[in-house]
């Protein structure tokens, strides 16, 4: 994996993971729209920061999959973004 890449993902999902024991949780790869307490509004604009930050987009049908654990999303970016390059 990326760490710059990594290392930036981590940073956007903690200003929406707050909660101490949720964040340790998501560190430890447990699911991410499962393990926190973010809510739907919550979930869309972390989605959206994420792809305004990478320039990436989302597919609506494969949206849970990706956000399945912090792994899986740090794969859909490297993915993403080597498109891009």
């Amino acid at each position: 994996m990326n760490e710059n890449l990594d290392q930036r993902l981590l940073e956007v999902l903690r200003r929406y993971v707050t909660d101490p024991g949720e964040w340790q949780a998501v560190l430890e790869g447990a699911p991410l729209l499962e393990s926190t307490g973010l809510d739907s509004l919550s979930v869309v604009n972390l989605v959206t920061e994420i792809e305004l930050i990478f320039d990436v987009r989302f597919e609506s049908d494969s949206l849970e999959r990706t956000l399945q654990d912090v792994h899986s999303l740090a794969a859909f970016l490297e993915v993403a973004r080597g498109k891009t390059l």
